[in-house]
């Protein structure tokens, strides 16, 4: 399961890439901390299967190839060293009161990813997704958080 989430947002945002949809993202706002490049350093997975945790399983061995780079005119290219090539989408970073929010691809259908911003500063991006979906009848829900520098 080496890397599976990562591999799975490059997949599903690969999907969301076949046709760019503006629709349902939220206002962008700009931030030029967000922007330039990020290199993912750590993956954390923990998955809940009805009720019972998981041990959390920590991804660290990323290169150079794995980074999400964020640019002024609100395309995101995400790159993995698991796949070839760079996938483009637009993204959103939004400042609400409850926090900070980035929104990759369309927000308003199930392929779009929503990712709480924990963290950003001038080197250091910590953003967490929760996928909550029922699998064979059980209740499954993936908490990712991903660790980057700049």
């Amino acid at each position: 399961m080496k890397k599976s989430i990562f591999i799975l947002i490059a997949v599903v945002i690969v999907i969301i890439g076949c046709k760019i949809d503006k629709t349902g993202i939220p206002a962008p706002t700009s931030n030029t901390t967000l922007n330039g490049t990020w290199y993912l350093k750590s993956e954390i997975i923990i998955t809940n299967f009805a009720g019972f945790a998981e041990y959390p399983e920590i991804i660290t061995n990323f290169t150079t190839k794995d980074f999400y780079k964020f640019n002024p005119d609100f395309t995101v290219n995400i790159s993995s060293s698991d796949t070839t090539g760079t996938i483009t989408n637009y993204y959103s970073f939004n400042t609400t009161s409850s926090g900070q929010t980035i929104v990759i691809g369309n927000a308003s259908t199930p392929a779009g990813i929503n990712y709480t911003v924990n963290k950003l500063t001038k080197d250091s991006l910590v953003m967490n997704n929760i996928i909550n979906e029922a699998n064979s009848g059980i209740n499954v829900i993936t908490n990712t958080t991903l660790k980057f520098a700049h």
